[in-house]
Parts: structure tokens; sequence; C-alpha cells
């Protein structure tokens, strides 16, 4: 299945066509573009990134910041398959490609504050230990702290998500994505297209598109664990309990 046969499946699905209809170039236009919004809204929201990946750029010494994004050259770096810049960096470790075999080192991922309140931004290092990510655009910029010296490796964590479609190829381009996103991106794009299409909403289409979207949703984020300090050792409390009848501690 082809780019431009998903975008006929979902006119289809409103009625703005029949099978075997021609497609209006008009209609086309507008729907290409309404699905590389869809695409770009599920980019930037984690429940809709279906793995991520660990890939491997080399820092150059002394350079801060190191830009991430499509198409960029040494000493920055480029996204894998021209992917927009990561709406965020999930984990990152240090390896030192020095050693046989190499080892990773955590790099702790910092936020906005940490790196305000970081009073000595350009301290450098052979190791750095933090990082932190601005996520400005059309680059994201990483702020490596200390300010690397050696030009080791560092793995990032990122979400792997569906790229974007290339109008000029849609009609020989397949779709290639994974079990699950066809339906839930088709009955999604097909709810996108009633208003600029001027077409009612089906009256099944809202239900069936949130039942496949929560298919997706459900493998893609999954519940956080949560500790307790005496689970499984048999030892409760040490501290004063609670009379609901008085109202007093017991």
């Amino acid at each position: 299945m082809t780019w431009l046969d998903f975008i006929t499946d979902a006119l289809i699905e409103i009625g703005v066509m029949a099978p075997g209809d021609p497609l209006d170039p008009n209609v086309l236009d507008v729907s290409v573009r309404r699905l590389n919004y869809l695409i770009d809204e599920w980019a930037a929201l984690e429940r809709y990134a279906y793995n991520v990946s660990f890939t491997l750029y080399t820092i150059t010494p002394n350079h801060q910041p190191t830009l991430i994004g499509p198409g960029l050259t040494s000493p920055d770096w480029a996204t894998v398959n021209g992917a927009t810049r990561p709406p965020r960096i999930e984990g990152a470790n240090l390896v030192l490609n020095s050693s046989n075999p190499s080892t990773d080192l955590i790099i702790n991922v910092r936020d906005d504050a940490w790196w305000l309140n970081n009073q000595v931004k350009s301290i450098t290092s052979t190791i750095p230990t933090d990082l932190y990510y601005s996520p400005d655009f059309p680059n994201g910029s990483i702020y490596l702290w200390p300010i690397p010296t050696v030009a080791y490796q560092v793995r990032l964590e990122v979400w792997v998500v569906v790229n974007q479609v290339d109008p000029d190829t849609i009609s020989t381009t397949d779709v290639v994505i994974p079990q699950g996103y066809s339906k839930a991106m088709l009955l999604t794009f097909a709810e996108d297209l009633t208003t600029p299409l001027g077409k009612a909403m089906p009256a099944t289409l809202p239900g069936r598109a949130a039942r496949a979207r929560a298919a997706v949703q459900s493998n893609n984020i999954s519940s956080p664990r949560i500790p307790s300090a005496d689970y499984g050792t048999g030892l409760g409390s040490r501290g004063g309990g609670f009379n609901w009848q008085s109202g007093m501690p017991s």
C-alpha cells in the first residue's frame, strides 16, 4: 500500500469519493497537508512513539552546544533518516571507546531548572557527567557538562516516530509503519479531513478511531513502578498510628 492508497482510503471513509473514482488534485493537496499535520502532532507525543533508538554520536572536543537535527554535519549531529530534532532526550551514556571492550557511563539528563542553577556552565573535563537538552527548532541544542575535551562517543536514547510524507513521492512510497498504526492513523486522519472538506462526521468513526488509537497507545505507555520500603520484608511501620474513633494518635 502506498501513501496515495492510504489517503484514498481515508477519503472513501468519509464519503468524499467512492472506490474507483478519480482523485481531485486540490483534494489531494489538502489531504497530504492534513496527513503531515497529524504525523507532526503524533511525533510530539510519547504515546505514539513506537520505539526508542540508541544512536551513537561522536563528541567534538570543546564544542558547545552541539546541535542535533536533520542534515547536520560535524561538529554537530544529524538525526537518523532525516528525522526532525528529538522532542526530548530520554537517556544518555558516555561511551569510553578508548578501551576494549568499550564502557558506557550514565550521563544524567537534566532539566531547565538545573541548567539555570548551574553557576559555572563553561567548566571543562575529559568526562561529562550531565546533559541539558534545549529542544530548539529546527535543530535542538545539547549542552554536555562539563564541556568535554576528549572525542568520546555519546549514546542517546530518543523516540522513534513515523516520518512525514513527501508529496512528490506519495504514489511510489509504501506505507511502512508498525502493527496497529495503519488503522489508528487512517481513522484519525479521516476524522481530521471532515472539517476542511466540508463533510459530516460519520456516526461510527469517532468510536472506531478511539479504539484503534487505544490499541497503539497501550503498547507504548507502561505503568510506572511504585516502590514500597516495607514490601516483602514482613516489617510494618515503626511510627504511631491514628485512632479514627477518637480522632487522636494511637
